[in-house]
């Protein structure tokens, strides 16, 4: 996908990640409101005349206490003018639903700014920080419920966000829906992957030796993420009484208990935060088996009445509310451990005690049932090893899934009943992923399979994360896995660090030779060398190690494998960059032939070759048919990809480059912004392809474009 840099980068690796948002670091990005799109979970928006004063050290103080609440950025406006066009440029986006903002304003600006707000249903609460308390009390309740609080001290502001993200975490429920179809198994929308995520994370955490440095790792983190909390010497209590006492059977308890290991982990699983959770990977680990353990239990107790019905209140938006009556009939997916009690009066009084904000008006109760004889479905009764023994606990595993029989309205207590039953068909749907990805890729090893998840997704930066860690974890040990340190290589190369991916690829290979591995190891190494040399700009080496990997695979492998088909794509590439434009075109149409007798006609890795046939024709001037071929790519990435994919990103590009040749330069300049957004979201900062893609989104000129991008792609 288009032409190389001859120079080689150094973007952050994991040697030198310190500063990206995965960090133990507690500070939070603060971004510019032109360059992103508003990330899942909770923005908090400071809004102050003096919110961007370096020199006010009243300033820097409530920074440096707002960095340290569980939110996903802090974004501040020193104008109501430049808050309402962040939020313009955000109303329109439609990939918020599971996006909330919280507004700090002072007490001036409050007041341009309230009429306002209720076109903007995003913005969920809204705290005054001012020095007159008593001067702004009246504006409670001509804007209830959407002023929360009104504050003059940070102290006192810290702690009401603080109580307020607790409640959000505890009420609201992180929802995933997909469909019952078929081809499911390739289907990485943003809500299946992210089904898949947590049933693969299962799977994985279950099978890993972890240590006591694994539960250091997570004290360190939870420490760090604490440090300025108002209640921070009760929180290192408990961290010390967590480190000192914690046994693998008293994960339940530490789970239900008030205490840092809840609040933290929650807010992660609602925000699907895959950093973090691995860093809990020990306690999971725990708290999942522990939940089998009882879950036999409740097998025997239930013997006779194996049905058992249980309850959950909440609080949910209008367009997860949308969402769920659209599916009715169809599965879906709780993220974190769903907590549920026997006694509907415990849900119910769970639901009132909840303050309701503008953006979370909808009152559910989830009437669940469950075959308690059922094997996989995963649920325990809690209530002798719950730090809250009064509720009747019922507990699920987390990533249960449940099919949406029925919603229905309670005119007389205002409140939707939605009935769910528990079903099998999320680990069927789990298993059947892994057996494709077996398939395509000839992998068995599980944690291999959760880590190329990772990678499907554009998930780079944690990919790289994990392989790192899981290297480090098996060397540790005195084991090797030349499969992870294969994969660890090609997030080194995806962004663009070729030094180092050139550097394990090297070692996975010698493993091979020593080994004397089959031929599809082989072949699939050397791909990914031929690979690393094509980005550097080293076509002649590049060339010679696919015309390598095709004898290897020719030896014993058929013709129409797998292997063979990415052989020929990266051929491709390297005649294209020559500008040998039948040479090309002939390479990827083999390509395309094997991939579409072996995967399914919607298959991701269908689309990428469909997008370099688009490449071919675009460079050859052919303008429209390589239209034709990235309008077929993009349907098929926006169908079965997440929405902040880098397929989707580079097929943007170049239907930006088509528009700009056809003098369309609003349209190309929109195309080019869509697609840094993407690059933005999920490359290091200081990568190629977001340099590049932001000149292309200001480019009013064909003859001036920048088609320089490096290649992003998951198919060796």
């Amino acid at each position: 996908m288009g032409d190389i840099c001859s120079k080689k980068q150094k973007p952050r690796s994991i040697s030198n990640l310190s500063e990206n948002k995965f960090s133990f670091s507690p500070s939070l990005p603060i971004l510019e409101s032109s360059t992103i799109s508003l990330p899942d979970g909770i923005t908090l928006v400071w809004l102050d005349e003096y919110a961007d004063d370096s020199s006010s050290e009243n300033a820097k103080h409530t920074r440096s206490y707002l960095r340290q609440l569980n939110v996903t950025f802090i974004q501040p406006f020193t104008d109501s003018n430049s808050f309402f066009k962040f939020l313009e440029s955000i109303s329109n986006d439609k990939n918020i639903q599971s996006s909330k903002i919280y507004l700090i304003a002072s007490g001036r600006l409050s007041i341009q700014v309230l009429p306002k707000l209720t076109s903007y249903p995003i913005v969920d609460s809204v705290f005054i920080y001012c020095l007159d308390k008593f001067k702004y009390i009246p504006l409670i309740k001509e804007y209830e419920p959407l002023i929360i609080d009104i504050c003059i001290e940070i102290d006192e502001l810290y702690k009401s966000i603080d109580k307020q993200l607790n409640e959000l975490n505890q009420s609201t429920l992180a929802l995933s829906f997909f469909a019952q179809e078929q081809n499911t198994t390739r289907n990485l929308t943003k809500d299946f992957a992210s089904f898949l995520w947590f049933q693969l994370f299962q799977l994985v955490i279950s099978e890993l030796k972890c240590t006591d440095n694994e539960m250091n790792i997570m004290l360190k983190y939870c420490s760090t993420k604490l440090k300025n909390d108002t209640k921070f010497k009760e929180m290192l209590s408990q961290i010390e009484s967590f480190r000192k006492t914690y046994t693998s059977n008293r994960a339940i308890f530490w789970y239900t208990k008030e205490s840092f290991v809840y609040r933290l982990l929650n807010a992660a699983l609602r925000t699907e935060d895959f950093e973090a959770l691995y860093i809990f990977r020990f306690f999971l680990a725990d708290l999942c088996q522990q939940l089998k353990i009882e879950h036999k239990k409740l097998r025997i107790k239930q013997s006779h009445s194996p049905i058992l019905k249980v309850y959950r209140g909440g609080h949910i938006s209008n367009q997860e509310l949308d969402n769920l009556k659209t599916t009715v009939g169809s599965l879906i997916s709780l993220n974190g451990f769903i907590s549920t009690s026997t006694d509907q009066t415990v849900a119910m009084n769970f639901i009132q005690k909840q303050k309701t904000t503008q953006n979370g008006a909808e009152k559910v109760l989830f009437i669940i049932e469950v075959d308690t004889l059922s094997e996989h479905i995963i649920c325990a009764d809690v209530t002798e090893m719950s730090a809250m023994q009064s509720e009747n606990e019922v507990l699920f595993n987390m990533g249960t899934v449940f099919y949406l029989s029925e919603i229905i309205y309670d005119n007389n207590k205002q409140i939707w009943h939605v009935h769910l039953k528990a079903t099998e068909d999320g680990i069927k749907a789990a298993n059947d992923y892994i057996q494709l990805t077996r398939q395509e890729l000839l992998v068995t090893d599980k944690s291999i399979i959760f880590g190329q998840l990772f990678l499907h997704v554009g998930n780079y930066i944690i990919a790289q994360k994990y392989f790192f860690d899981l290297h480090q974890h098996l060397k540790k040990h005195g084991e090797s896995s030349p499969g992870v340190l294969y994969h660890l290589g090609l997030t080194y190369g995806y962004q663009g660090d070729f030094d180092k991916a050139e550097d394990c690829l090297k070692e996975v290979y010698q493993h091979h030779i020593c080994a004397r591995s089959d031929d599809l190891d082989f072949a699939r190494t050397k791909n990914a060398l031929g690979w690393i040399y094509y980005q550097s700009g080293e076509l002649g080496k590049a060339m010679v190690s696919y015309k390598e990997a095709a004898v290897f695979a020719a030896t014993k492998l058929e013709s129409k494998h797998l292997i063979n088909g990415q052989t020929y794509s990266l051929m491709g590439d390297c005649y294209l960059e020559q500008h040998m434009f039948d040479e090309a075109t002939n390479c990827y149409q083999r390509a395309l032939d094997i991939e579409r007798l072996q995967l399914p006609s919607d298959h991701p890795r269908i689309g990428l070759t469909l997008n370099d046939l688009g490449d071919v024709f675009r460079k050859s001037k052919e303008m429209k048919r390589a239209l034709e071929y990235y309008e077929q790519a993009e349907l098929i990435f926006r169908q079965k990809l997440p929405s902040h994919h880098p397929y989707t990103a580079y097929c943007w590009s170049c239907i930006g480059f088509i528009c700009l040749y056809n003098g369309k330069i609003e349209e190309a300049q929109e195309y080019h912004r869509k697609a840094l957004k993407i690059y933005q979201r999920i490359l290091p900062f200081d990568h190629a392809n977001i340099k590049i893609s932001e000149k292309n989104s200001y480019c009013t000129s064909f003859e001036r474009i920048n088609d320089t991008y490096y290649k992003i792609c998951a198919r060796i």
